[in-house]
């Protein structure tokens, strides 16, 4: 049998679907510790109409999707993700996602989504992978196929069935979510999706991104933005991006760190209820 599936691999169970995580991967440690830790999308699911688009940036190994589809079986996935090794336990997981919900739609991409030009490595570590910037001469020393581009989020969208609805964006890149954002500016503006994003400033450039990123958003319409914090817990809402920009402030410039990143839901007005009554329930859940 291939290494691939050797026992090392773990199984790991999300609403009854029996996922394969690579070795070390830290979702496990994580939901067992933290008993909100990325449990917030299936509210928001639940809520969406049959056949609404959901695009998943950073979908890892597809557990997010697991989580969504017993709430959302008859909404359109597509699942990105640009690591060789998390694309192939995408595929594998997909497929038994699809074998205890037969009439799902999930579509897997293998791409690194962003904005401008350049040669890309990705660094993975404990289950997750960051992007970093190359030189011509580093991407030539480089094995063939280890080496990515971006493509923009509005050429990716933009290359999908013409169907395809898009109502939730989540993007969870490790420190890249505000350049996929700016990336698909375009899209956003036409369609105003519902935005889960995180929030993971790790040096004074992406620090001055993000804040791009909110004012960006808010000049879009996005009237309301919902914090939580790295355990999954929710903690507040802002209207205004000074007031997102002063929580990051905060907990990017701690000098010993109590929040590590934030994640963020934004939504225009109209779909602001939709939310609020998503955190009620979740907040009233027992996990």
């Amino acid at each position: 049998m291939n290494s691939f599936f050797f026992s090392q691999n773990i199984k790991y169970n999300i609403n009854g679907i029996d996922l394969k995580l690579p070795p070390r991967h830290r979702l496990p440690v994580y939901q067992s510790k933290f008993k909100r830790y990325d449990k917030f999308l299936p509210f928001i699911a639940k809520r969406l109409a049959a056949g609404d688009g959901v695009l998943d940036i950073g979908a890892n190994c597809g557990d997010t999707i697991a989580s969504l589809v017993s709430a959302g079986v008859d909404l359109q996935y597509y699942a990105v993700e640009p690591s060789d090794n998390y694309y192939k336990y995408l595929e594998i997981n997909a497929e038994t996602i699809k074998k205890s919900f037969p009439s799902v739609s999930i579509n897997c991409i293998k791409c690194l989504v962003g904005s401008g030009g350049g040669t890309f490595s990705l660094i993975e570590r404990d289950g997750t992978a960051s992007v970093a910037k190359i030189s011509d001469k580093e991407a030539q020393l480089k094995k063939a196929g280890a080496t990515l581009t971006k493509t923009t989020l509005n050429d990716m969208i933009n290359s999908f069935d013409t169907k395809f609805k898009l109502r939730l964006l989540k993007t969870d890149t490790d420190g890249s979510d505000s350049d996929v954002i700016y990336s698909g500016l375009e899209i956003i503006k036409k369609t105003h999706p519902l935005l889960f994003f995180e929030c993971d400033p790790r040096d004074d450039a992406s620090y001055l991104s993000y804040q791009s990123t909110f004012r960006n958003l808010s000049s879009l319409g996005y009237s309301k933005f919902f914090i939580f914090d790295n355990f999954g817990e929710y903690v507040t809402s802002v209207n205004e991006p000074s007031g997102l920009i002063d929580f990051m402030h905060y907990f990017f410039k701690q000098t010993q760190r109590r929040i590590y990143y934030i994640d963020i839901m934004a939504a225009v007005s109209a779909d602001v209820p939709l939310v609020e009554a998503a955190i009620q329930e979740f907040n009233q859940t027992h996990f």
